[in-house]
């Protein structure tokens, strides 16, 4: 079979293409890319604005959570097994804290023998949240003078930080003496001086500070753990926020006040030869400076 025949069977096998087929509908093309356009900005919009949704409703704040108040931490009290004697200390009998609560002095009474007394003696302080503890250190020696072998030797350390209602502790002991502490005295004018004298004896169960002025009156404060000496009959009499009272003891006239477990009694020196009024010591009750 020649080629020229073979193309005319091929010619007659297929159809001929209609007329409306031989030219691309270019129109309907356009019209259907126009909207798959459409719809694919229509999809992809749609998936934006859902993103968007979700992550608008992500950050908004879900129920708040509030955690209940903290309760203020206080100082844990103090046990017998929260501390351990330090070896090589020396017990102290009491502490004395000055008025702003950052000065404490230790009083040792170190006597070994008859005629012995402390030399070198030295005090330091570790100041922990619920305690302050204080290290007395010192060699026992023979006394010079044996009339003064039985006073208390006072030994001071300084915090950084104001006591702030922390207990003392005696690091040779592991336990709280007793503390006076200076803020539940009244303070006293400078026309008066403190005399600094010798403390023999020391339990603990007191203490005594003593304060002169030419002429007087003198002023004595005594100071005691287990509770002042009972007196007969007094006037009751305002100190600042506490209330006293005030009453005659021989030629002395005395104010006695409470403040927790300690009792405080000031007493009313006159100079010698000389007697003091219940108006003068009214007056110079009053000139004191008790806290509001």
């Amino acid at each position: 079979m020649s080629d020229d025949r073979l193309s005319d069977l091929l010619d007659l096998a297929v159809p001929p293409v209609p007329e409306h087929l031989r030219t691309a509908p270019l129109t309907t093309i356009h019209r259907r890319a126009r909207r798959r356009r459409t719809a694919t900005a229509v999809v992809a919009t749609g998936a934006a604005v859902l993103v968007l949704v979700v992550a608008i409703v992500a950050s908004l704040p879900g129920p708040r959570r509030t955690s209940p108040p903290m309760a203020p931490v206080s100082p844990a009290p103090v046990s017998p097994a929260s501390f351990s004697p330090v070896a090589g200390a020396l017990a102290w009998q009491l502490a004395r804290v000055d008025r702003a609560e950052r000065g404490i002095t230790v009083y040792v009474d170190a006597r070994g023998g008859r005629c012995t007394t402390l030399v070198r003696g030295s005090a330091t302080v570790t100041e922990r949240p619920d305690a302050v503890v204080v290290a007395a250190r010192g060699d026992i020696a023979e006394a010079a003078d044996c009339a003064r072998s039985s006073f208390a030797v006072p030994l001071r350390v300084t915090l950084s930080a104001p006591l702030a209602g922390r207990p003392i502790v005696d690091a040779a002991t592991g336990q709280p003496p007793p503390a006076y502490h200076d803020r539940e005295l009244p303070s006293v004018p400078a026309e008066w001086s403190e005399v600094h004298g010798d403390y023999g004896g020391l339990t603990g169960d007191w203490f005594a500070l003593s304060y002169t002025r030419a002429g007087g009156p003198d002023l004595a404060f005594r100071m005691y753990r287990a509770g002042a000496p009972s007196h007969d009959g007094g006037e009751p009499v305002t100190l600042g926020r506490r209330t006293g009272t005030l009453f005659q003891q021989a030629d002395m006239w005395k104010v006695r006040w409470r403040s927790g477990t300690y009792d405080y009694v000031l007493s009313l020196v006159p100079s010698e030869g000389v007697s003091v009024t219940r108006a003068e010591a009214l007056a110079v009750i009053g000139r004191l400076g008790w806290d509001p």
